[in-house]
């Protein structure tokens, strides 16, 4: 029986590149990191160690502000591509809610609050390790290529912060190491990317370089530009005694519609087998044990179909579904978040 679960839906994702190594003798105080990948492939981590006043503000881009109220207070506008432009800014954006995932369970979600702060007087995320020296805190939405996720801090230079995109099974990672890594092999001011086919494949190292301070360099690599095409998980690691400053968030990518239910495969039809609390479809009314028959007039043949239909949809935009409750046709119209 296949199931999927549409909050949740991922892809396969590849990385290729010669491994090459050049420690330095000095730590360096990050304080951005980029990550981008286009939806042929071409990868690039840009990583930056200048000070505030070294950077250069970047010209205004070319996009349509929007008042999309899933993203809670970040600024989001959508780009001539289609694209939107997410960015939480911390000086604006006040409240832990609109950087928690509404798909982590109660659990999860009361346990990640205790390590996150918004600091109001310096305009910053703060992350706290537990007592186990770590934290980590998805990106509150899944993106599809292409895609682009910006982090600025006020300064890390201790442990390890670490970027992810998860897409399936598969896991890029991205470390910055500081000043006392836990990890033995590896020298402050080191920075890592590697990559993990599978949650019982073995990490391989794609790149290891050394980051020097006052700089900003661009590493390249390639992905699987066909493994990619399906939703990703972002997601922001760290690894330290001391907390972490994050000035702000900015995610430039697609972003599928969210409808906050399950679908199943039943024999020859496709059935709602989950409404999340307070998601799109336990506000249109959608029950669970309909069976899907269309979205917007378009045959729904298989799960697989559905989840692509469903995909496709433009968050904010009412679109209407065709199903069957207890034999009865009925047209529920849903809105995406």
């Amino acid at each position: 029986m296949k199931h999927v679960t549409l909050a949740l839906s991922l892809s396969a994702l590849f990385l290729t590149l010669p491994v090459s190594s050049v420690i330095g003798d000095d730590a360096t105080t990050f304080t951005s990191v980029r990550l981008s990948v286009d939806e042929k492939g071409a990868g690039v981590l840009t990583v930056d160690s200048r000070s505030a006043e070294e950077v250069k503000q970047p010209e205004p881009s070319s996009s349509e502000a929007s008042d999309l109220k899933v993203f809670g207070k970040a600024t989001v506008s959508k780009l001539k591509d289609g694209r939107l432009d997410v960015t939480y800014d911390f000086s604006k954006v006040t409240e832990i809610a609109d950087v928690i995932p509404s798909f982590l369970p109660p659990p999860a979600r009361t346990a990640l609050e205790k390590q996150l702060n918004i600091d109001s007087d310096e305009g910053v995320l703060v992350l706290l390790p537990n007592e186990t020296k770590r934290i980590h805190l998805p990106f509150p939405r899944m993106i599809r290529p292409p895609f682009e996720v910006q982090v600025d801090l006020i300064g890390h230079s201790d442990g390890v912060l670490q970027l992810t995109a998860a897409p399936g099974n598969h896991l890029i990672w991205v470390s910055l190491h500081g000043e006392n890594t836990p990890e033995k092999d590896v020298e402050p001011s080191t920075v890592v990317v590697f990559e993990r086919p599978g949650p019982k494949e073995q990490f391989k190292t794609l790149l290891k370089v050394s980051h020097k301070s006052s700089e900003q360099h661009e590493y390249q690599f390639r992905v699987n530009g066909d493994a990619i095409q399906r939703n990703t998980q972002l997601g922001i690691g760290y690894l330290s005694e001391l907390p972490l400053a994050i000035r702000k968030i900015r995610v430039v990518a697609n972003f599928p519609a969210s409808f906050g239910m399950g679908v199943e495969q039943r024999g020859n039809r496709v059935m709602v087998t989950q409404v999340l609390d307070g998601g799109a479809a336990e506000d249109a009314g959608l029950k669970k044990g309909d069976i899907l028959l269309a979205v917007d007039q378009k045959a729904v043949a298989d799960s697989a179909t559905a989840l692509n239909l469903l995909s496709a949809c433009e968050i904010g935009s009412p679109i209407k579904l065709s199903v069957l409750r207890f034999g009865k046709k009925q047209e529920i119209e849903v809105t995406p978040k």
